[in-house]
């Protein structure tokens, strides 16, 4: 797990590029691009992580809740442990910043992401219909956070 999380890094608006061409290999039925990534990461309570061999993460935290916006990898890794390092990193920053709970989407036909945050401890609290560009619905998924003494 120590190699995982060094790959990891926190990263600002000057990576949008580097996340947008993750992004658009991981998902490239709805990529986001350089600007959606540098607006985001411009904005406050903001969190990107990049794993410098293919992946991102991006959460925003806002009171107590945080939400995980976009998680992805290059196809070409996946099923390698990337997501799961930078889903824990994600969880992670988010309790660091106060979260107490964290929010996702998934599409319902996504079973591999679906596996990766039910082991993680995430459960179903919704459904949002037609959600994703191409129709799919998606699951609304809540973890409850530990909470982190300060530092």
């Amino acid at each position: 797990m120590n190699d995982l999380a060094a790959s990891i890094q926190s990263v600002g608006p000057t990576y949008a590029a580097v996340l947008a061409a993750i992004h658009a290999a991981a998902f490239p039925e709805e990529p986001w691009g350089a600007a959606a990534f540098q607006t985001q990461l411009e904005m406050h309570g903001v969190v990107g992580l990049l794993d410098k061999r293919g992946g991102l993460l991006v959460l925003r935290v806002t009171a107590d809740e945080a939400e995980i916006l976009t998680i992805g990898v290059l196809p070409s890794l996946r099923r390698r442990g990337l997501a799961r390092g930078l889903l824990h990193a994600g969880l992670a920053r988010a309790s660091g910043l106060g979260a107490t709970s964290i929010f996702l989407e998934v599409d319902m036909g996504n079973r591999a992401a679906q596996a990766l945050y039910a082991k993680s401890g995430f459960s179903e609290v919704g459904r949002r219909k037609r959600y994703y560009a191409n129709g799919a619905d998606a699951l609304v998924l809540r973890l409850e956070l530990p909470s982190v003494s300060p530092a």
